[in-house]
């Protein structure tokens, strides 16, 4: 389990858990921040819980982390957690 940090250039800050075994596909897609391409991010929705797919255009994007987590908490879930 992780969640994915992102900072946009504009100021902003957003974090997102990253869905069960995607990882791996959410650490490939790093290499593109900052650059003109999209990417397509396997996340949770903080509220339901559910998988959901983040289209997600890198050139808006100044900095991305994904940190590590060994277990769920529960109430800590969502982008400001």
């Amino acid at each position: 389990m992780g969640y994915l940090m992102l900072v946009g250039s504009g100021g902003w800050n957003e974090r997102w858990e990253i869905a069960a075994g995607h990882e791996d596909d959410v650490a490939t897609q790093l290499r593109h921040v900052g650059t003109d391409t999209t990417g397509q991010l396997q996340l949770l929705d903080p509220v339901s819980e559910q998988p959901i797919e983040l289209f997600l255009a890198w050139r808006h994007v100044a900095a991305a982390a994904i940190v590590p987590s060994s277990s769920p908490r529960p109430g800590l879930r969502g982008q400001y957690a």
